[in-house]
């Protein structure tokens, strides 16, 4: 029997899964969204860093968004929706439920786990549970309860960065 191999390097690195060489990790939209992808460069650079520590691909779906920044992240451009990783889609929503998908947990879990250490991060949020930092220099995330919040992110992970990354430009 051959044992399965963790392939992850503590440089972010991430491996092909057909040649097993290194390759830097992307982040990348998900070809279904073409209407929210402007968030600031400052964002984008926290995100590609949880790919480059968890050592993973992330593929993004949801970023800037309408309306105030007092409402959500996302409408300041320093949120981003994570739909998938290393390929494997986290969820699902169906009929207004969060379905998480069993064979992406090991990799929420990762991703989840370094977003937590990052001091970019303010809202972490996903199937692995609901951590913020409403320290503005980014103190430690605490675990949050919401019944409602936590069934509306089983389907993707959402990393909110910091109030201060909204600062800089936004992308294309």
């Amino acid at each position: 029997m051959i044992a399965s191999v963790a392939y992850t390097d503590p440089f972010g690195l991430c491996y092909d899964k057909q040649t097993k060489e290194a390759r830097a990790c992307k982040v990348t939209w998900s070809e279904a969204n073409h209407s929210n992808r402007n968030v600031s460069t400052a964002t984008m650079r926290m995100v590609q860093g949880i790919a480059d520590r968890a050592n993973v691909d992330l593929t993004l779906s949801s970023g800037r968004r309408q309306g105030s920044c007092a409402a959500s992240l996302h409408n300041c451009g320093t949120a981003v929706d994570i739909s998938a990783i290393n390929g494997h889609d986290i969820g699902q929503m169906i009929n207004g439920v969060g379905v998480t998908n069993p064979s992406a947990m090991p990799f929420v879990n990762q991703v989840q786990s370094v977003m937590k250490t990052m001091p970019d991060i303010r809202e972490n949020y996903g199937p692995a549970g609901l951590f913020e930092s409403k320290s503005a220099s980014g103190g430690a995330q605490v675990q949050i309860y919401d019944d409602a919040l936590q069934n509306a992110h089983n389907d993707h992970v959402h990393a909110g960065g910091q109030r201060y990354l909204q600062d800089e430009d936004t992308g294309p």
